[in-house]
């Protein structure tokens, strides 16, 4: 058998917009030679010289590359997504024969941040963390009431499926809300909550984030919509204040105008929903841009047998995003596939590294995107104020990473399914 066979040399080939506005550079040229390590400084697209088809590609002929040791694809012709230089290689597999092999186009490696691995340092340049979103040890309910549906339910989640953090009612017209004290604010807790949800009118966040602001809470989860998405004048001015509070505060936000989450393991239902509470924990999970679409199709899939480790609705995202939950979930080790429901992307150099964590762990991701007609960019601007961006953009990042692209959410349920 030739080893360097039809993939003896790769040449870079000119990048068209819709990758180009993904941070992928134009035209790098590659060649094969023995194998070692070698330092690539930027994000690469590599195609095979000789033009192949994909069916005989993925029946003869494998390319899989790794970073650090670890798998990071393996496709064929695939992007290599790197912020900054990392030693890579890749083996070549033809009819169960590996054949290792590096491209021929050494550059200096930037130097590492003394005692923190890569991967530790692109977590705390590129994401936010969700932790104490998705597995807080104490809680408040701002906005608690036993006549507001969506509080008195997140309540009655939490105390009836066992979540064993402590809890916090606030709310400064009453006293006693389920027989148990009622605070005026979250300064006025007998201690510092890691998570407060947020479930007040639209007026009224800005006081409650000030209040949590001054409490040392680490992270909030604003419910209420009318924070910057929408046409409304009042709505704007709302976004605009939340953006330069979040300019300047070290509190970590989700939401606005989102419906909550489930974290299945860690019983903390923060959703308003009771029924999907009772469906046992499990290894698939969501990240939703519509909290609406999330209970639909957690429901449906909870009676096809799909069973659940998180279940995230991001809302507008103006600081922890779609890409942060992300992130999260590829760490989880009980995670093992992801379902996404996307209608823009808002940092795409973090999706895409997330994208690549889950492609390297294998953990499949299944994904919807809306925005392809200008009525669903229109739609998706309307609810949450994401920008649906080029649709073609996003097919071609899907080839990239393995992301499963479907046309429906029943499309979605049976994919999901099928990967189990």
């Amino acid at each position: 058998m030739r080893r360097a066979g039809v993939f003896t040399h790769f040449r870079g080939v000119k990048v068209p917009d819709s990758l180009a506005s993904l941070g992928f550079r134009e035209r790098r040229n590659f060649h094969v030679s023995a194998y070692g390590p070698v330092a690539l400084t930027q994000p690469t697209v590599l195609v095979p010289r000789r033009s192949l088809g994909c069916a005989a590609l993925r029946s003869r002929t494998t390319v899989a590359f790794h970073c650090h040791g670890r798998p990071l694809v393996s496709i064929a012709a695939c992007p290599l997504p790197l912020d900054r230089a990392c030693e890579c290689s890749f083996a070549i597999v033809v009819n169960g024969a590996e054949t290792p092999w590096v491209c021929n186009d050494a550059r200096t490696e930037m130097p590492a941040v003394k005692g923190k691995s890569t991967s530790q340092e692109q977590s705390e340049t590129l994401f936010r963390s969700p932790r104490t979103v998705l597995s807080a040890k104490s809680l408040a309910i701002v906005g608690a009431s036993e006549r507001g549906r969506w509080p008195a339910q997140i309540y009655q989640n939490l105390k009836t499926h066992g979540y064993a953090g402590r809890i916090y009612l606030v709310n400064p017209r009453q006293k006693e809300i389920f027989g148990e004290r009622a605070y005026p604010s979250l300064r006025d807790l007998p201690e510092t909550v890691e998570h407060a949800t947020v479930i007040v009118p639209a007026a009224g966040v800005a006081g409650v984030l000030e209040d949590a602001e001054a409490a040392g809470v680490a992270t909030a989860t604003i419910y209420s919509g009318a924070m910057g998405d929408g046409e409304d004048p009042e709505s704007k001015k709302r976004g605009a204040w939340l953006k330069e509070f979040l300019d300047h505060s070290r509190l970590r936000i989700s939401g606005p105008n989102c419906m909550g989450y489930f974290s299945y393991r860690e019983r903390l239902f923060a959703y308003p929903n009771g029924d999907l509470c009772q469906v046992p924990a499990g290894p698939v999970g969501l990240v939703f841009q519509s909290g609406g679409n999330l209970q639909f199709f957690m429901q449906v899939a909870a009676d096809r047998g799909l069973r659940f480790s998180y279940g995230i609705s991001t809302g507008n995202e103006p600081d922890i995003g779609l890409e942060d939950f992300l992130n999260y979930v590829v760490d989880d080790p009980e995670t093992r596939q992801i379902v996404m429901f996307i209608e823009g992307i808002r940092r795409p150099q973090a999706f895409m590294a997330a994208a690549g964590k889950a492609l390297a762990a294998g953990k499949p991701i299944i994904a919807i995107k809306t925005g392809k007609s200008h009525a669903g960019q229109e739609a998706a601007l309307s609810h949450t104020g994401a920008i649906a961006g080029d649709y073609a953009a996003y097919l071609a990042m899907c080839d990239c990473y393995g992301i499963v692209n479907c046309q429906n959410m029943d499309d979605m349920v049976e994919t999901t399914l099928a990967f189990q």
